[in-house]
């Protein structure tokens, strides 16, 4: 088993597959003179340069985005569409992508769908008077640190964001219903277009309903991570490998809305603590609080477990468990491996915890959707995950397709943890630290702000 995924709708997309779209827009920028004719800036700070088969668009203002834009005629405007396109960035501080339902009556008002180098995705709403909202911010694990190609799909009030051929995201806007395009660079940025393409028709992949990861591609694709800074997280030999130090804990999730599902991960502790917690875990998306809803399932090198909430732990022993690894008289040592298990069917509205095949506990204490799984490990331990699946519905398979992309890193959510001055969005995502909430693309709205005195809480950031 590799890594693979499942995404709901692919059936709808097979059975479409006949179904031709009509081509509403193309660009490859192999023709350099055409090329120019289909895009046009009206600032000065806004240059694209035309060769190799790309275009270069650089954005030299320090405080404003900057637009290339291409004017539809009416036929062509359309109220369902699909846009893609490939972006290249420099570094990690620089953001571009696309502008659509563009219509310039004043401000440039529209959708600016944007991706930047750290891995962040970012809708703001422009209106016509200029002022801008946040419709949708947070760091995605399907970006890479070079190119990337950048999807939105829309049909009504429904968009959809893709990243890499993956499903990111989803909002809702009911605004602006059509318009042109735009090619969306952020202030003092330069960044590479390439395949810009709008088709008339509207992608209906949806999120995924089940993740799985053998850690033999070396990458982390799809997955996100919260926790302590300075965790040593690393693939070693076909396996995931975290080492804490103390006062160190580190989770590590993949996006996905689960409701009855199979979830499953192979362990090994191969050196720390035989006191501390290591295993499973389900997560939820904040709602009007700084805390993750967050349960776990875990195991000690002790040979105990426990099914738990946040502040609630208690550790019963069980002899299922093989626990630590054993060294024999001879000095030779054995890792053992333990199978964790968590069962979830809506019938009872149980969590079943189970251990090498043995049930240990049933848990009630859930009381968010869950929206993430994955592992996690607290401190002053040596832990080795291996074969981590998650699925919805009953068989714990997930036999689709292998999700390996070149160059794709984890993204660090970053809550919890000691940590400085940082701004996150609302469902608990890094957007900033101190030393950039001034920054031109930390753009205006309400966020959630933590320094290392205060707790999280709301901030107008203008």
């Amino acid at each position: 088993m590799r890594k693979y995924i499942f995404v709901a709708g692919m059936m709808v997309l097979a059975l479409s597959a006949g179904t031709m779209s009509r081509t509403l827009f193309s660009d490859d920028f192999s023709d350099e003179a055409a090329s120019n004719q289909l895009w046009i800036s009206n600032v000065e700070s806004v240059k694209l340069q035309f060769s190799n088969g790309t275009c270069t668009v650089t954005n030299t203002d320090t405080d404003y985005s900057g637009i290339a834009s291409h004017t539809f005629s009416e036929n062509d405007k359309s109220s369902v569409f699909t846009l893609s396109g490939k972006i290249t960035l420099e570094s990690a501080s620089m953001a571009a992508g696309f502008v659509c339902c563009l219509s310039v009556s004043g401000a440039a008002q529209g959708y600016y769908i944007s991706i930047r180098g750290d891995g962040m995705v970012g809708v703001t709403k422009i209106n016509s008077s200029g002022s801008g909202e946040v419709v949708l911010s947070h760091s995605s694990a399907y970006l890479t640190s070079g190119t990337n190609e950048l999807k939105v799909s829309k049909k009504d009030d429904q968009f959809t964001i893709f990243c890499n051929g993956h499903f990111d995201a989803r909002f809702t806007d009911d605004d602006f219903a059509e318009g042109n395009i735009a090619l969306l660079v952020a202030p003092k940025t330069t960044a590479v277009f390439d395949d810009i393409l709008m088709t008339d028709d509207f992608d209906t992949t949806g999120p995924p309903t089940c993740f799985a990861d053998d850690f033999n591609d070396g990458d982390l694709v799809g997955w996100s991570s919260f926790g302590s800074e300075g965790v040593e997280v690393r693939i070693d030999e076909s396996t995931l490998r975290i080492t804490t130090a103390k006062e160190q804990d580190h989770y590590q999730v993949v996006d996905l809305p689960l409701k009855e599902f199979v979830m499953r991960v192979v362990v090994s502790l191969h050196g720390g603590t035989t006191q501390n917690l290591y295993g499973l875990f389900i997560c939820g998306t904040p709602e009007g609080t700084a805390t993750i809803p967050l349960a776990g399932f875990g195991i000690t090198g002790g040979r105990s477990f426990a099914a738990f909430s946040v502040g609630q732990t208690t550790l019963s022993p069980n002899s299922h468990i093989r626990g630590a690894p054993y060294v024999s008289s001879t000095g030779d040592t054995t890792f053992y491996k333990d199978t964790l298990e968590v069962i979830k069917r809506n019938a009872s509205g149980d969590y079943f915890f189970i251990v090498n095949g043995d049930t240990l506990t049933k848990f009630a204490g859930v009381n968010f959707d869950v929206t993430g799984a994955g592992m996690f490990c607290l401190d002053s331990l040596d832990v080795v995950f291996d074969d981590f699946v998650a699925a919805e519905g009953t068989t714990g398979e997930c036999p689709v397709r292998h999700l390996s992309l070149s160059g794709v890193q984890s993204r660090n959510l970053r809550i919890g943890g000691r940590v400085d001055a940082r701004l996150f969005d609302l469902s608990g995502r890094l957007i900033a630290r101190e030393n950039a909430v001034s920054r031109a693309d930390v753009v205006p709205g309400v966020y959630l702000r933590r320094d290392a005195i205060r707790p999280l809480f709301l901030i107008n950031q203008q």
